[in-house]
Order: structure tokens, then C-alpha cells, then sequence
């Protein structure tokens, strides 16, 4: 009897362990079917094996653009906008074809719009890169100075680098080589160079979201930096993965108040104004926003599956079992849990203005990025959830929903997949999601699908220069940028 309940129990475990394994096949085949049918589904017309590019002359047009202080400041009176009119008749110089041929359309005085038409009207495009960047207030520290544009050591250095001028210029050099060629696009193409990114976006790309609305002009899909084709940012996966963004988080600053009575500090009262809202914040980081697992976070990791060691496929494959020790582990990881979740992060606080007065209210500023699962409201009325606290007030200062989620099996994602493969020898193409704002906040409005991503290759080392120090691209990604782009309008 005994033996008989032994082996009843391993084989319902035998049983149990197989229908695991079985899972975990099927869903990592599926992975590798779906790779193979994106690769298959769109064939990237037009060789790039035998485009000659003029990298040099490439290399010295970027060189010259960083030169350019276009710096975006938050405060309107220390702007600078003659940088930026410099810029724009310095472009016009170096790139005739595109505004001879392209119609042009100024915004909001620094931001160029082209119209490139194509062979129809339908399924228009709109491509876009910012040429303003932010400051650089340790520029002692950097290795060629920011604004020197300086071509060394297999790179171009400078601010704006990769941040955004880097695909200025690799746009602006594909227009010309396929103009200089003939080359007439498939639809309608729409290139934006836009002027404050950084601080908002308010002018530049909502002026041309404004615009396309205007002109009841319908975008298929819209292009805009986002990601980057990277190496050794996945643990446990060798090969470079390039992430094109569907979507970017929301955000949000909140400001909490806590209240209490005011006095002396010789006689502190059981809960200060400073007890209760360090009350608040503990509550806030105790009761975290759901972290279910959405379509786009499976998505993501689903491409990444046949790459992963037995054991993540095993827990991926299976979440009717493993659901919430992989949204804890998810959650544990702070690049996970800002692609996967809402985070919370507490930036500014205010007490008292001396050390022996108990002040009467004392405030927290919390930043929130909001996944595209959740909205404002939600995030909202989880705080004061979570608070408890009838003597902490939220106040929402700034808010700004997520954007749609676009279409993973779209013909254009398809076409960004190949293209991207074709160039950069084929990396693993995954859909993924924005943390930070970007101009596709607004585009997202007008288009059908807007993505976010950049075509360069990028190890964590360069990744560092991003908005830091010693910001530089290669000379092959500065090339590559420029084939990716070409075989984009060649389409």
C-alpha cells in the first residue's frame, strides 16, 4: 500500500515536471517561429552591401553640428536662441537637396518639418530627431570639451552625440544620398528635426502634432529615438539585443503635506509633521502598485526566451505557476522593474526652516513613471490607499498619461525589425518600453503606431555619455545610423 501511494506520487510529479518541460518547449519553438516569420514576413528592398557613403564628409558635418550650442534651458530667460538660428542656415548649407526638393515648414521658429512626397499618399511616415540638448556643467571634466566635435579615437565627441544630433545628421546624409540617386518613396514621408526635446517638447513636437491634426493628415507610424541596439545590458544573453519601443511611461509629481501642530522642539508632541509624512513614504514603499505581468513586459521577455538559461524559460513558460515569483523578481531588479511597473521615487523634501522649531507642515515631492497598464487616476488614488492618513494631502503638480501601446505585428514594426537585423547583423529584435519622455508623446497622437528607437550599437560604457560625460558615437554606428535610414526611405 505504501509503495503503491510512493510511486502514485512520482508519477503525478513525473507527470507534473514533463507538463513543465513540455510548456517550456513550446513556448521558446514559438519565440523562434515568431523571429523567423518577422525576419521573412518583409523583405528590406534594396541592397546596402554595395551603397557607397561618404562616412568622412558624414563625420565632418556631425562634427560641425555639435559645435553648435543649441542647449535647451528650463528657465526662458537663459535661452539662447541664436545657436539655433545658426544651426538651421548652417543646415540648409550642407544638405540642398533635402530643402530644395523637400518641402519645408517651419514651427514655432526652430523646428523644421519636410514633406517628402512619395508614390502615394497613403500610409504616410513621419521620422524624427531632436538637434537642442541638455547642459553640461561639468565640462572641465570631459575628456575633448562638449562642444568641440572632435573626431578621435574611432569616435565623433560632443554633446548631442547620441542625444540626438547623431541621427540628425544620419537622416539629413541618407535624404541626400537617396535624393542624389532618384530614389522616390514608396508613401509619403514627413521628417522632423525638432528644438526642445528636452524641456518638454511643448513647441516642437506637439507644433507638429498640431499640424498633422490641422491637416486631418492620417500617420501610419512614426520613428523617434527611444532605445539602442545593445550589448551586455541582458544578463545571461550573449548576443546584442535591439529594443524598439512601442510605448513610453507616463509622468507624474505629486506632492505630499503632512500636517501637525506647530512648536518648540524641547516638547515634541507624539507625531511631528515630520513623523507623519516619513509615515506616509514607508506606507508607499510597503504597498507598491500591482506589478502584474501585461502583453507588452511578455512580449518582450518572450523574444528573449530561446537566449535565456533553462531555468528563466522554465518560470517564463509557466506563470499559471511561477506568476508571482516572477513579478517579484522582476519587481527586485531596479532596469526590470522600471520596464515592467510604476516607480515611485521620492526626490524633494521641506521641514522646518530652523533646527528647534517643529515645523507645521512638512512636504515630500514624489516623481512617478507610469507603466501604460496603469493611468494617472489609478496611480492617484493608490497613494492615498496606500497613505492612509487623513492628515498627509496628495496634490498632483504635473501629470502626463503613457502613451498608447503600439502594434508589434504591424508592417512597419516589421519593416524597423528587418531593417534593423539587415544592418546590424542580425541582433535580437525585441518590443520594448520608454522610461524616460520623448517626443513620441505627441507623435503617438497622430499616428497610428509610434516607435522609439535609435539605430546604434551601443555597450554600457558609450551608454554612459547619454546626458553624462564624454557623450560620443562611433564612426561604424554614425555609418550604420545612415544605412538603416537610407534602406528606411528606400522602402
Amino acid at each position: 500500500m505504501v509503495k503503491q501511494f510512493g510511486l502514485n506520487v512520482f508519477l503525478v510529479l513525473l507527470i507534473f515536471v514533463s507538463a513543465l518541460c513540455t510548456r517550456t518547449v513550446i513556448y521558446v519553438t514559438e519565440a523562434q517561429n515568431d523571429k523567423k516569420q518577422s525576419a521573412g514576413a518583409q523583405a528590406v528592398s534594396g541592397s546596402t552591401s554595395q551603397l557607397s557613403i561618404d562616412v568622412g564628409q558624414a563625420q565632418r558635418h556631425l562634427a560641425e553640428a555639435l559645435r553648435f550650442k543649441t542647449i535647451s534651458h528650463f528657465q526662458p530667460a537663459q535661452r539662447d536662441y541664436q545657436p539655433f538660428i545658426d544651426f538651421q542656415l548652417w543646415f540648409a548649407q550642407r544638405y540642398p537637396r533635402l530643402h530644395q526638393q523637400l518641402a519645408r515648414t517651419v514651427i514655432a521658429d526652430h523646428t523644421m518639418l519636410f514633406h517628402w512626397q512619395g508614390q502615394s499618399s497613403e500610409q504616410s511616415a513621419l521620422i524624427s530627431a531632436h538637434y537642442d540638448v541638455v547642459p553640461t556643467p561639468n565640462a572641465q571634466q570631459w575628456q575633448y570639451p562638449p562642444f568641440s566635435g572632435q573626431i578621435a579615437d574611432g569616435y565623433i565627441w560632443g554633446r548631442g552625440a547620441l542625444d540626438n544630433k547623431g541621427a540628425v545628421i544620419a537622416i539629413a546624409e541618407a535624404i541626400e544620398l537617396a535624393l542624389a540617386q532618384g530614389i522616390v518613396p514608396q508613401h509619403d514621408l514627413y521628417i522632423a528635426f525638432t528644438h526642445d526635446e528636452e524641456i518638454g517638447s511643448l513647441d516642437g513636437a506637439q507644433g507638429v502634432s498640431q499640424y498633422f491634426t490641422e491637416r486631418e493628415i492620417a500617420l501610419a507610424w512614426s520613428l523617434d529615438e527611444g532605445s539602442f541596439v545593445f550589448t551586455g545590458m541582458f544578463p545571461g544573453v550573449d548576443e546584442a539585443v535591439a529594443s524598439i519601443n512601442l510605448s513610453e511611461k507616463g509622468y507624474l509629481n505629486v506632492t505630499l503635506t503632512a500636517h501637525a501642530e506647530a512648536g518648540h522642539s524641547s516638547i515634541p508632541p507624539q507625531a511631528t509633521a515630520v513623523d507623519i509624512l516619513a509615515s506616509a513614504l514607508v506606507n508607499i514603499r510597503h504597498m507598491p502598485m500591482d506589478n502584474n505581468i501585461d502583453e507588452l513586459t511578455n512580449a518582450m521577455f518572450k523574444q528573449l526566451a530561446p537566449y535565456m538559461s533553462f531555468d528563466k524559460q522554465l518560470v517564463f513558460a509557466n506563470q499559471w505557476l511561477f506568476g508571482g515569483l516572477l513579478e517579484n523578481r522582476l519587481a527586485a531588479n531596479p532596469i526590470t522593474n522600471a520596464l515592467t511597473n510604476t516607480t515611485v521615487a521620492p526626490t524633494m523634501l521641506s521641514g522646518s526652516i530652523k533646527p528647534n522649531v517643529l515645523p507645521q507642515t512638512a512636504e515630500a515631492v514624489i516623481n512617478l513613471r507610469i507603466h501604460p497598464k496603469q493611468t494617472v487616476a489609478q496611480v492617484v488614488e493608490h497613494l492615498s490607499t496606500a497613505i492612509n492618513d487623513k492628515r498627509v494631502s496628495v496634490n498632483v503638480m504635473r501629470e502626463m498619461e503613457a502613451s498608447k501601446v503600439a502594434d508589434y505585428q504591424s508592417k512597419s514594426f516589421k519593416l524597423l525589425a528587418k531593417t534593423t537585423r539587415t544592418v546590424f547583423d542580425n541582433p535580437v529584435v525585441i518590443p520594448g518600453l520608454t522610461v524616460a519622455a520623448t517626443d513620441s508623446r505627441y507623435y503617438s497622437q497622430v499616428a497610428q503606431n509610434s516607435y522609439r528607437f535609435n539605430p546604434i550599437l551601443l555597450s554600457k560604457k558609450e551608454l554612459a555619455g547619454f546626458h553624462g560625460l564624454n557623450e560620443r558615437i562611433s564612426t561604424d554606428n554614425l555609418h550604420k545610423s545612415i544605412m538603416f535610414y537610407y534602406t528606411i526611405f528606400n522602402q
